[in-house]
């Protein structure tokens, strides 16, 4: 069963007020609040590289525009888009994410 829009806008932003763990801040707009996981990442099977995937969950409405290379301020830190950006049916979006150099 689907979920009517506005009932799924309420549960996206219920899980943003419960879960967020850092703001962000897109194109100098309004700060908004995120969930951000941070995972560890192998490419190559646990054998050659160990390192931190960086992914953030927001309402996408919160980012109009986003696109692959753009930026967002996390707490205050310029990180970039890596991947795609493309919401889900409900609206949530999932990014991976970089500290810019």
């Amino acid at each position: 069963m689907l979920l009517a829009t506005d009932r799924l806008s309420r549960i996206n932003g219920a899980v943003e007020r419960a879960h967020a763990n850092v703001e962000v801040v897109h194109s100098g707009g309004e700060p908004f609040g995120a969930i951000l996981d941070r995972a560890a990442s192998d490419p190559f099977g646990g054998r050659a590289v160990d390192s931190a995937t960086m992914e953030l969950g927001f309402v996408a409405a919160r980012a109009p525009g986003l696109v692959e290379g753009g930026e967002l301020l996390v707490n205050g830190v310029a990180h970039v888009v890596k991947g795609g950006v493309q919401p889900d049916e409900t609206g949530w979006l999932k990014v991976n994410v970089y500290p810019k150099a």
